[in-house]
């Protein structure tokens, strides 16, 4: 059984810029631009077909995802979607290694989605339209099509600019990862500090007003800035490190505020990935080691 690597994300821009008009078929998602780039921590999925009438899934390392997961949610629309295709798709048996932290903004459910929509599209769904996948991964939530494009062309998604839902992806044309320019270490507050809120109650917080011209306010202004960022180095796309959500994450926690400014104060390159809590730090290469933040593990996990 072959095992693949599902890698996490970290957002090094996310902009929230409004809701869309009532009357839009995807009335509640908002419309964003955000900069993607896949990160060296990823967890490790196993997938085969299961000659019994039934899915199996388990997650070693997670126990508490073994009773809710969106794996269920995955295989279920890819088999009303097979279905509608008249394709005869069998059952599967599923094992998941997790190592991304659950709720981190790390993109680590979809990016496990990701793997299981591109490996029974690509086996099962042969001959449709690559936009079917994306229909697919949109159901499911909006990154997870940026996932499953690092399948399927892998060197062209270590970076990406994201507009429209997060759907609509452009990759960024650099053929390098992020870790070969900076040593990255991820914060996750532990648990009985913070209590994430959901992301649907975050992008509410955000107030954003609805969009009423999506050409213009949203296309066309993501257009041009992927046109400016396209061909920029690793280093120089950090400085749109930014994310709306931040106040609505840092500002409530001490612990967080604190990291970030003991990060400010050392001049480490740093920001929030997605709706948080989890803070990235890019630092130089071989200039900090792990053991160097070790006075923040009684608040952190450090990945």
């Amino acid at each position: 059984m072959p095992e693949i690597k599902s890698y996490a994300k970290i957002n090094l821009s996310l902009k929230i810029l409004g809701k869309n008009a009532q009357n839009n078929p995807q009335n509640g998602y908002h419309y964003i631009s955000s900069i993607f780039a896949k990160v060296p921590l990823h967890d490790v999925v196993v997938i085969e077909p299961n000659k019994a009438p039934q899915n199996t899934i388990i997650f070693k390392n997670n126990d508490e995802l073994n009773a809710q997961n969106n794996i269920t949610k995955t295989l279920d629309i890819l088999r009303k979607t097979a279905e509608e295709h008249s394709i005869n798709l069998p059952f599967f048996n599923i094992e998941i290694t997790k190592n991304i932290p659950l709720l981190s903004g790390l993109g680590g459910g979809s990016c496990n989605a990701a793997v299981v929509v591109d490996y029974i599209f690509t086996n099962y769904f042969i001959g449709l339209d690559a936009k079917l996948k994306t229909q697919i991964c949109m159901q499911i939530g909006a990154d997870v099509a940026f996932f499953a494009q690092q399948y399927s062309t892998p060197q062209q998604n270590n970076f990406a600019f994201c507009h429209g839902y997060g759907q609509i992806i452009e990759p960024l044309l650099i053929q390098q990862t992020l870790d070969e320019f900076f040593d990255i270490f991820i914060f996750k507050i532990k648990p009985h500090l913070y209590q994430k809120p959901s992301t649907q109650a975050m992008y509410k917080a955000m107030q954003r007003p609805e969009i009423a011209n999506y050409q213009q306010q949203v296309l066309q202004p993501a257009l041009q800035f992927y046109e400016q960022i396209k061909n920029l180095t690793p280093q120089q796309l950090t400085k749109y490190i930014a994310n709306d959500f931040a106040p609505l994450v840092i500002n409530p926690s001490l612990e967080i505020k604190t990291l970030c400014d003991f990060l400010k104060i050392n001049k480490i390159t740093h920001g929030l990935s997605g709706s948080g809590p989890s803070i990235f730090a890019l630092t130089p290469k071989g200039k900090f080691i792990k053991d160097d933040f070790c006075d923040l593990t009684n608040d952190f996990d450090i990945f």
